[in-house]
């Protein structure tokens, strides 16, 4: 007699399930694993980090001669970011500079330039000076504020509108003049060891580069414009440096490692840790490790 459909179908749902937990047992132990060799690692892995000089604690961040207040553009770029007061003309700014604007767009810059004149002037103080150190407090890790780049990001917008306004009005000198003061300001945004800095200093150069461009077209026939252009670029600074970038990184990932140990992140750890049950400093472990390798 054969056994009824229905039976056969009991059975697969069972080695089904069967499978499956077994298949869990399977990746749920071989995941804990991971994470305890990993956490295991962790000794070795900072005497890696230390023996390759990587920035470990927030005073590895600080430069090894202090920065005198007479060199430091950071100072003008943070009065420029304590009285900014933003705008509703942001739009029309990139507008010019992408030469799309309208007339409207072009009165309203006008305008928003004028209001802005202090501003853009402290920028070009700073952009003048040969240092940029914004006395940041690493150990602050995830909480750090960086207020600067959004603000220096807008003042490139106004630098950059500034400059194709020059360009258009026949004035070259004067917008190579402006592009240098936003090519300097991305030079020394990248000086923080961060990656966010670095991507801060990539926007700021995009920014500068449509209205340098624009002069280059423009003036194509002008050998003495062309040499200012080729001068201009060079204030852009070396190439973009990803090592420096990546070099404040280590040190943030180590700060909070430390504040899951220490249970100063009570909203969780890490989905799989949870899952895992591991414990807080196994845990943590295993990501510093991890960081430190990448």
């Amino acid at each position: 007699m054969r056994a009824p459909k229905w039976w056969i179908l009991v059975v697969i749902l069972f080695l089904g399930a069967l499978a499956s937990i077994i298949g869990g047992a399977v990746w749920y132990g071989r995941r804990r694993a991971l994470y305890y060799d990993a956490a295991a690692n962790l000794p070795a892995e900072l005497n890696a980090a230390r023996a390759e000089a990587l920035a470990l604690t927030p005073a590895d961040l600080l430069p090894d001669v202090p920065v005198a207040d007479s060199r430091n553009a950071a100072l003008l770029y943070q009065q420029i970011t304590a009285t900014d007061r933003g705008g509703p003309e942001g739009e029309s700014f990139i507008a010019v500079a992408k030469g799309i604007a309208t007339a409207s767009d072009h009165r309203t810059v006008k305008v928003g330039l004028r209001k802005a004149a202090p501003l853009l002037r402290l920028a070009e103080k700073a952009a003048a000076l040969p240092d940029c150190d914004f006395h940041r407090n690493w150990s602050l890790g995830p909480d750090l504020l960086l207020p600067e780049y959004a603000v220096l990001r807008k003042t490139a917008r106004m630098l950059a509108a500034e400059a194709t306004l020059q360009c258009e009005s026949n004035r070259p000198e004067a917008a190579l003049h402006t592009i240098w003061i936003g090519a300097r300001m991305a030079n020394h945004v990248a000086r923080d060891p961060i990656c966010i800095a670095f991507l801060v200093r990539i926007a700021i150069e995009a920014i500068m580069d449509r209205p340098l461009r624009r002069v280059m077209c423009r003036y194509s026939d002008r050998p003495d414009i062309l040499r200012l252009v080729e001068e201009t670029d060079r204030a852009f600074g070396p190439d973009l440096d990803v090592e420096h970038a990546l070099r404040g990184e280590v040190m943030m990932c180590r700060i909070c490692t430390g504040m899951v140990r220490s249970g100063a992140v009570t909203d969780g750890y890490g989905l799989n840790a949870r899952i895992l049950s591991l414990s807080r400093t196994t845990a943590a472990d295993a990501y510093e490790a991890h960081s430190i390798s990448f």
